[in-house]
């Protein structure tokens, strides 16, 4: 909850995420957030407002109002994913309230952030929200630095009485050194100073810009019955060149340098409708909610490599390397469609139960521009997910539950290394 991100300052995802018991935070090769769900890693299994947002980027979080950490099998909410869980950030809406704040930090290390957070109602029908980020920051390890902007209004409008309709685009920028940390000597990390910098200050960085829209509509049909439609675009545009260690530090006091750069466009288009229906049967409360997901994404990567440096020394482990042996250049199109239905059912005063199934089809191609160059392949996976679950609430604030589903990971389900190896499931 935003108390909590308040109270810690947190501003990556990094930083809420210690808070989740059996969630860890990896390093994400200094270019993305990466974490560890429940043992399962993974890069992929984000979302946003409920629809996914599996591009590879640091997510910040100055227009997030929580963040929900959902583990184990969730196929039939999510569709595809690891099996250890989601994360989904809830971003600030509009609201009919004036809502007025500014953030100016300072501190170690160069560090300087602002953020604006404000809003009000338009007019009888209409209210908006804006959110602004900036930041140019140090570190303290040598050659860091981070630079990131974002921006983001959002919109809120009534279309009737029972109509709703929530716009918002955003802009999220990305500049920082891209940073492999320290390399080991035997089993433990190399004694040295915290903040030595292994790789090129010339070199190593990672950039990132986002793009993306989002829209959701919501008709209250009956007392009932709710309509809801989600449709969110996004494109990512990315690079990163990397300088790191390819060894661990020999007794002589050296190691080995390795060297690759990537740069990766990705355009998505996600659509999810659902259908919220409240009925009475059998002496009991049923609460059904019937959902069709699609979504089209499309994945242009190339990948560069460098000669690996040798008897580098450790007392300056920073090389410059040219990166400039082709390892990849392929484009990669996916198509997702999933159908779900599922029933919440109050049994008695403190007791409910879930059961509900979903069918996925995950399409995905892929052409070589090289290693061979000018071939191409498709795979296609066919996946049914159920779910049966019996919740215990003694009180308003403790929930007991025991859930049976499931969750897949199809073949080139991340889209960014589909198909390399063909045969080679993700």
């Amino acid at each position: 909850p935003m108390d909590l991100l308040r109270d810690q300052n947190a501003q990556s995802l990094g930083d809420t995420l210690r808070n989740a018991p059996g969630v860890s935070v990896h390093q994400g090769e200094g270019n993305r957030d990466e974490i560890v769900i429940r043992g399962i890693k993974t890069k992929a299994d984000f979302f946003v407002d409920g629809v996914r947002d599996d591009t590879e980027y640091y997510r910040d979080l100055y227009n997030v109002e929580e963040v929900d950490v959902l583990q184990g099998a969730t196929a039939m909410m999510f569709g595809r994913a690891g099996a250890g869980g989601v994360v989904n950030l809830v971003t600030k809406q509009a609201v009919r309230a004036p809502v007025h704040e500014l953030t100016l930090q300072t501190g170690s290390w160069q560090h300087r952030r602002a953020t604006l957070d404000v809003g009000d109602v338009l007019s009888d029908t209409a209210a908006y929200r804006l959110n602004l980020m900036g930041e140019d920051s140090g570190g303290f390890r040598d050659e860091a630095f981070l630079q990131r902007y974002a921006i983001n209004p959002v919109f809120n409008f009534r279309l009737g009485d029972n109509t709703t309709l929530d716009v918002g685009v955003e802009r999220a920028y990305d500049r920082r050194r891209a940073d492999r940390g320290i390399p080991a000597r035997g089993d433990r990390p190399v004694d040295v100073e915290p903040e030595t910098f292994f790789g090129s200050p010339q070199q190593n960085v990672a950039r990132t810009t986002v793009d993306s829209f989002d829209a959701r509509l919501e008709h209250e049909i009956s007392d009932n019955l709710l309509l809801r439609d989600t449709f969110r675009a996004t494109r990512l545009d990315k690079f990163y060149e990397n300088v790191y260690p390819g060894s661990d530090v020999a007794a002589d006091d050296t190691l080995s340098l390795k060297a690759y750069n990537r740069d990766q466009q990705r355009i998505g288009y996600f659509n999810q409708a659902e259908l919220v229906q409240h009925l009475d049967a059998g002496g009991m409360r049923h609460t059904l909610l019937y959902g069709v997901e699609t979504d089209v994404q499309v994945d242009d990567d190339v990948k560069f490599k460098g000669s690996t440096v040798h008897g580098v020394p450790l007392a300056n482990p920073q090389v410059d390397i040219p990166i400039d042996q082709p390892d990849r250049n392929n484009h990669a199109v996916g198509h997702s469609l999933g159908v779900y239905v599922q029933d919440q059912v109050d049994l008695a005063t403190h007791w409910k139960a879930l059961a509900g199934i979903r069918w996925d089809r995950f399409s995905v191609g892929a052409r070589y521009r090289l290693l061979p160059a000018g071939t191409s392949t498709q795979h296609t996976d066919k996946v049914w997910s159920p779910r049966l679950g019996l919740i215990y609430k003694p009180n308003d604030e403790a929930s007991l539950y025991a859930s049976v589903t499931r969750s897949f990971t199809p073949q080139g389900s991340n889209l960014t290394l589909s198909l390399k190896t063909p045969d080679g499931a993700d």
